[in-house]
This record gives C-alpha cells, sequence and structure tokens, in this order.
C-alpha cells in the first residue's frame, strides 16, 4: 500500500471564524479526502478535520472489531472549547464514530453525534443468529485470503471493516442522536430499512434529516452541498437541544 502518512488528522476545512470543528469518520476505503467537497460548502462557523482509519498510517494496522477502531479513533479526537465533541460517521464509519461516542460519553465527554447512512446491524426480528455471524465470519475470512493471494491489500482491508461492522453489538447510547440518510434509500420496500435503522433501540432518541443523492454518491457534485447543509442542521439541532432548560 501507498501514501502512509503519519498524521491521522486532515484539515478539510479550517476558517478563522470557526467556533466549532466536526470530526469526520470515513467508511469503506478509510480515506478522508471525498469529504473535502462537502466539507467547503460548510459554514464558516464549522472547521471540518478528517480522521484516517489505521491502514493508511505508518505503525498502524486496521483492528479486527469496531470497538478497536473506536479505541484508536478517541485517541485523536479533541472536544471544542465548549466541551463538546462533534463526531460525523459515514456508513460503516458510522459504526465506529457511534462506539466512540458510547465510549467517550462514559468517560463523562460530551459528545454530538450525527450518523450518515449507517445501519445498526443488531435490531429486531432482523437480528443474526449466532450461527449465521459465525458463517458471515467465515465467509469473509474465505474472500480476505483470496484477495491476499492476489496482493489486493485495500480489498482485505475492506473486508475487514465489513465482518467488524456486520458482527458488532452495539450497546445503549445514554444521548440522542441525528441520522442523516438519502431519499433514494428511503424508497426501498426492504423492511430492514426502516427509517431509523434501528438505531432508535440503542439510543435515547433519533432525529431523521433526509439528503439529496444515493448512499455512495452523497459527497459528489450538488449533492456534498445539500449533504452539508444536513449536517449543519444536525449539529444544530443537536446544540438546540442540549442547551433546552430542563
Amino acid at each position: 500500500m501507498v501514501g502512509k502518512r503519519r498524521d491521522p488528522i486532515l484539515n478539510l476545512r479550517s476558517t478563522t471564524t470557526s467556533t466549532k470543528t466536526v470530526y469526520v469518520i470515513p467508511g469503506f476505503g478509510g480515506h478522508v479526502l471525498p469529504y473535502r467537497r462537502m466539507a467547503k460548502f460548510m459554514d464558516d462557523a464549522y472547521s471540518v478535520k478528517g480522521l484516517f482509519l489505521p491502514r493508511w498510517i505508518d505503525g498502524e494496522a486496521d483492528p479486527r472489531t469496531i470497538e478497536g477502531f473506536a479505541a484508536y479513533t478517541e485517541r485523536h479526537l479533541q472536544p471544542d472549547s465548549d466541551g463538546v465533541l462533534r463526531l460525523m460517521g459515514y456508513s460503516a464509519g458510522g459504526l465506529i464514530a457511534f462506539e466512540t461516542a458510547r465510549r467517550l460519553i462514559g468517560t463523562g465527554c460530551r459528545v454530538d453525534l450525527i450518523l450518515f447512512d449507517a445501519e445498526c446491524q443488531m435490531f429486531g426480528a432482523d437480528r443474526p443468529s449466532r450461527w449465521t455471524r459465525l458463517c458471515k465470519r467465515a465467509e469473509y475470512a474465505v474472500r480476505r485470503a483470496k484477495y491476499a493471494l492476489k496482493g489486493d491489500h485495500d480489498m482485505v482491508a475492506d473486508l475487514r471493516i465489513k465482518a467488524a461492522a456486520y458482527l458488532y453489538q452495539p450497546h445503549h447510547l445514554e444521548a440522542g442522536i441525528v441520522l442523516v440518510r438519502p431519499d433514494t434509500r428511503l424508497a426501498k420496500q426492504d423492511r430492514r430499512f426502516e427509517p431509523k435503522m434501528g438505531w432508535d433501540t440503542v439510543t435515547n432518541g433519533v432525529e431523521l434529516i433526509h439528503s439529496a443523492g444515493r448512499h455512495g454518491d452523497a459527497f459528489k457534485g450538488k449533492n456534498a452541498e445539500h449533504f452539508a447543509a444536513a449536517l449543519e442542521a444536525g449539529f444544530e439541532f443537536l446544540d438546540q437541544r442540549r442547551l433546552k432548560p430542563t
């Protein structure tokens, strides 16, 4: 693999007037450059930083569990001056962001969390049985071995994240979250793609916001501007809810 870095954080957007920092956790591929276009549409009140997954960092390797990814992630995050950490995770990166937020909230840190089209695998009638999960783990292991023989290390790493995401069993997060979903995904009739994607079963509530595009192109072209607006709306909602008198 080429292009290894020493610094896991990349500034995607920085302004002299920003008071809030959004950390972006990427999905499959683990690279943050695709989010640069989205970041440029953010309001000047926000700086945006991307966190490379371990495979892109000198001396690091992708863990085999979402908990392992979260342990790596939380080492590199810093709350803003208001004491709030603002975190967004895309796809499988949403699971990493969720587990990271859960761990940090457990230590007393305040975290505002937005997930983009990330599915909570372990909920309701669709919860895979233990046997199904074991078979899936074996399937991913065989596929990784095949790609390893071909020398396709990027695909091996992606399959490792997919296996980790499939096997991840989220524990309850003592906070509400925002879930951003592309409108085209909502059109699916498959019942497991219910609007809140299962996150209402493991959080204190889910605010659903729609964005343009499809799962794989939300950060491209005009869709990037729509997603930036959805992201701002999500963090504004979380800000207002946190500041609301109880």
